[in-house]
């Protein structure tokens, strides 16, 4: 998930979830992975990503990874994302912005 939550910002135009814009960053507030089945060396996979629950403070990124071979559902996943001014650990008020 943190590899597609990176490809995700970096498609978007930002460096890394530390460098939004000037000293903006993040933080993961919580995290849950759902295992549904197995995934063995050597299967790709298929992660479809997803923001939702917008707020003042942060989002949701949703998780779903499938076997790409076969279709099956393999997993999902949440983080909650804060985002806040790192050089002063101060919280910043979300700015949609960003995002559209």
């Amino acid at each position: 998930m943190y590899t597609t939550r990176i490809n995700f910002y970096q498609k978007n135009g930002f460096k890394d979830e530390v460098s939004f814009e000037g000293s903006v960053g993040q933080v993961i507030n919580d995290a849950l992975v759902i295992y549904k089945a197995e995934a063995c060396l050597g299967d790709v996979l298929l992660i479809h990503l997803a923001i939702a629950y917008i707020n003042k403070y942060g989002f949701d990124m949703l998780y779903q990874v499938m076997n790409k071979a076969n279709g099956k559902e393999l997993a999902r996943g949440k983080t909650n994302m804060c985002v806040l001014i790192i050089a002063g650990e101060r919280w910043l008020q979300y700015q949609k912005s960003y995002w559209q």
